[in-house]
C-alpha cells in the first residue's frame, strides 16, 4: 500500500468501502474517457450473441449478431456513467435493469452494432493505453457482426420433417444442417 496513493485516490472521491460508497471521481474532464476505458477494462462487460431473447425467457436465432456493453455498480455511479455516455457518444438515455428486485446494483446496458461501435469510438479512438484482451474481443466481434450467420429458409412441411427425424435419433444436429445448406 502507498500511503500517497491512497491519500490522492480519496481526493478524487474513492474509498475502501467502493459496495456503499461509489461517487463518481472528480477528475479533469479530458481524463474521463480513459478513466471510463479502465473501468471497462476492469469491471465492464462485453458480448455477442446470434439470439433474440423474449422476457418469457425463449429466445431464436436472429441472422445476425447481436453485440452488448454492460456495467454493474452502486446506483449513483451508473446513473453518472450512464449521463457520461450520452453527453460523450451521442446514446440515448436508456432504463436501468436490476439482475435482483431490490438490489441497488444497478446494469447498464446497451446492445446492438451500432451502439457498442459508438462507444468502441469513443473509448478507443486515440487512446494508448487499454486491456488488450477486452479491445480484441470487441474489435473481433465487430468484424464478425458485418458477416450474416447461415440462415434456412424452410416450409413448415420441412421443419416437421426435421423435428420428426431429429427427435426419432436417426440423424444428428450437424447431419441436418449440412443436409439443409446451413452448415459452417
Amino acid at each position: 500500500r502507498s500511503p500517497h496513493m491512497t491519500a490522492r485516490l480519496r481526493q478524487l472521491g474513492f474509498s475502501s468501502s467502493k459496495t456503499t460508497n461509489c461517487p463518481w471521481p472528480r477528475m479533469p474532464e479530458q481524463l474521463r474517457r480513459h478513466f471510463v476505458r479502465g473501468y471497462f477494462d476492469g469491471d465492464g462487460s462485453f458480448s455477442y450473441s446470434h439470439l433474440t431473447r423474449y422476457r418469457d425467457g425463449t429466445s431464436r436465432p436472429n441472422g445476425s449478431h447481436t453485440l452488448h456493453v454492460s456495467f454493474t455498480s452502486h446506483i449513483t455511479f451508473i446513473e453518472r456513467l450512464r449521463q457520461w455516455f450520452v453527453d460523450e457518444c451521442d446514446l440515448t438515455l436508456i432504463k436501468l435493469s436490476y439482475r435482483k428486485k431490490g438490489s441497488e446494483f444497478p446494469c447498464l446496458h446497451y446492445a446492438g452494432r451500432h451502439v457498442v461501435t459508438r462507444i468502441y469510438h469513443c473509448l478507443y479512438d486515440g487512446a494508448t493505453v487499454w486491456m488488450p484482451r477486452k479491445r480484441l474481443a470487441i474489435e473481433h466481434a465487430l468484424q464478425t457482426a458485418q458477416t450474416p450467420l447461415y440462415i434456412a429458409k424452410l416450409t413448415a412441411e420441412q421443419v416437421h420433417e426435421i423435428r420428426e427425424r431429429y427427435t426419432s435419433g436417426t440423424c444428428t444436429h450437424l447431419s441436418l444442417a449440412r443436409e439443409y445448406g446451413v452448415a459452417k
